[in-house]
This record gives structure tokens, C-alpha cells and sequence, in this order.
């Protein structure tokens, strides 16, 4: 299995001249898993962006309708309210505010069963856009109608949108 940093650009630009693997981003994808295996398809973050930390990690990308609890607008006291929780950690990201508060509302809100965890030995680091999770499942009817089965408890990615 192939992860990366940017130390490894040159490398990768190699490897993308032999053909060896197929290369995919994840910078349009706003919500959804990233399982790390080895599938010939290597994923790289933050490709878009200017002075970013881009990772590479092989695997299988899992794209997910982004919650309808966590996105959109509220009508409160007669007025709009954005409640676009994955637009206010996007922002929050970019501005260097906590965002604790805003993920701890995008946990409940998104009735997938997971928890935060530090980035797995050899692997690519968090960042924004690219966070490390422990996923426990989701919640009958508003998941997905596939299985996570083997990966269940293990350490997959949570893809959301970053600030660039």
C-alpha cells in the first residue's frame, strides 16, 4: 500500500509516468470515507490548494450525501440562519478557530456512529479535509446501503471539505 507526504512528489510524479497506479482526488468530494487498502487507486488531498500539506493514500473512496441535518439553512425568528455545519468547519479551518464545538455537532447530526482518533502509524496525517476515524456504524435508515463490515472498528478516513 502507498501513502505519502510531499516529500514524495517526486516519486509520485514517477510513478504516475510508469502507470502503476491510477491517481484520483479527493478535493471534490464534501463528505464521505476513504479505506485505506490496497486497490491501485491512490487518492490525494488538498490538491488544489497553495502552501498545503498534500497526502497520498491508496485505497477505496466511499463518496456519502452529506447529512441533510448538518447542511443548508434554519428559519429562525423569521430570518434565514446558514446551519451549514461542514461550511462552518470549512471556515473555522481556514480562519484557525477551534472546531471542536462545530464537530462535535457534526457527529450527532450526521447519525454515523464514529469516533475521532490520532493518525494510525505510517499513515498520512490529519488535516483539514482528512481526518482520521474509528467508524462504529450508522444509524438503521439513514445510513448507506453498503457494508463497512471488515472495517468496522478499524481506522478509515473521513473525507469533509477544507479551506482551500
Amino acid at each position: 500500500m502507498f501513502v505519502g507526504a510531499d516529500v514524495d512528489y517526486r516519486r509520485m510524479e514517477e510513478m504516475k509516468k510508469e502507470g502503476k497506479y491510477i491517481f484520483a482526488t479527493c478535493y471534490d468530494i464534501d463528505w464521505g470515507f476513504l479505506i485505506p487498502c490496497e486497490s491501485g487507486v491512490i487518492f490525494e488531498q488538498q490538491t488544489d490548494g497553495i502552501c498545503c500539506h498534500h497526502v497520498y493514500l491508496e485505497g477505496i473512496l466511499i463518496p456519502l450525501n452529506r447529512p441533510c441535518l448538518i447542511t443548508g439553512t434554519r428559519k429562525r425568528n423569521n430570518l434565514k440562519v446558514d446551519c451549514d455545519l461542514l461550511k462552518q468547519l470549512t471556515e473555522a479551518n481556514y480562519n484557525g478557530k477551534p472546531t471542536k464545538r462545530i464537530w462535535r455537532k457534526i457527529h450527532d447530526g450526521s447519525r454515523i456512529d464514529f469516533e475521532f482518533i490520532d493518525t494510525p502509524r505510517g499513515m498520512p496525517c490529519n488535516q483539514e479535509g482528512f481526518q482520521w476515524i474509528l467508524y462504529h456504524g450508522h444509524e438503521e435508515g439513514h445510513g448507506n446501503s453498503f457494508s463497512l463490515g471488515p472495517y468496522k472498528d478499524k481506522p478509515i478516513v473521513l473525507i469533509y471539505p477544507n479551506c482551500d
